[in-house]
């Protein structure tokens, strides 16, 4: 994948794969305090979890933990989820997402999340921790994790 801001299903059909998603839990609740701050929620505020398994071609990419302000999606967790959530945010809500700030590093798969993309506990993943915004509105803080031995990440170097 080269970097650039796109929904899972935009980067996998370019990457010539079907994409699917396999919903695998949506709360209601005030998220840990580190979504907290990269929202910029009040504390006690409430947002909406969406935890998604994404496929490529029926197998296990990544899975996806995200969290959105519940004030500005109120019933997100009542839509249907298997598509591209920016896509929805933006026909629903009038909310589209323009640029993100993202981290990426390596780290073990652990035993859940190895159970879910099919990998041995010690297997490494790539972490994908990105806020999402529209304009200067915070509207996702997502924790992504990638199977590492199924995407790369390309990207351009210049020297300015």
């Amino acid at each position: 994948s080269r970097l650039h801001l796109a929904s899972f299903n935009d980067d996998m059909r370019r990457l010539g794969l079907t994409p699917s998603t396999e919903v695998l839990d949506v709360e209601r609740g005030v998220p840990p305090a580190a979504t907290v701050e990269a929202l910029g929620l009040r504390p006690g505020e409430q947002a909406i979890r969406v935890r998604r398994l994404r496929l490529a071609d029926g197998a296990p990419m990544s899975v996806d933990d995200a969290w959105y302000s519940a004030a500005l999606a109120p019933d997100l967790d009542t839509a249907p989820l298997t598509g591209s959530v920016y896509e929805l945010l933006r026909e629903r809500y009038d909310v589209t997402i323009d640029h993100a700030e993202q981290t990426v590093a390596a780290t073990e798969a652990g035993e859940e999340y190895g159970a879910l993309l099919g990998l041995d506990p010690a297997r490494p993943v790539l972490l994908f921790d990105r806020v999402s915004f529209a304009g200067d509105r915070r509207v996702e803080h997502c924790c992504s994790r990638y199977r590492g031995d199924r995407y790369e990440i390309v990207m351009a170097v210049d020297g300015k």
